[in-house]
């Protein structure tokens, strides 16, 4: 399970598992409204790989198997974030 939390103007954080699936791709997307339209992924991680993209994160233990993952955003920046799940088949 993973829980995503938006601080407006500071921070969003993620709640992982701790380790991540090697089968699954996690993207981490915004947009500055909710109109019809793509959403930009900001930064991605599969399994064991390190986080990449705009926005860099930093990894800090949760505890009890998870990981939280941190993202500053810029502070005059109003913008909506979704995490996508997809699953990587070979």
């Amino acid at each position: 399970a993973a829980l995503l939390t938006v601080r407006p103007g500071i921070e969003v954080a993620l709640r992982l598992p701790d380790p991540l699936p090697d089968d699954v791709r996690y993207d981490l997307e915004a947009k500055s409204d909710l109109e019809v339209g793509s959403w930009e992924v900001v930064a991605s991680r599969q399994g064991s790989a390190p986080w990449s993209g705009v926005l860099a994160g930093s990894v800090v233990p949760a505890g009890a198997g998870f990981v939280e993952v941190v993202f500053p955003v810029p502070e005059a920046e109003r913008r909506f974030y979704r995490l996508r799940l997809t699953l990587v088949t070979p």
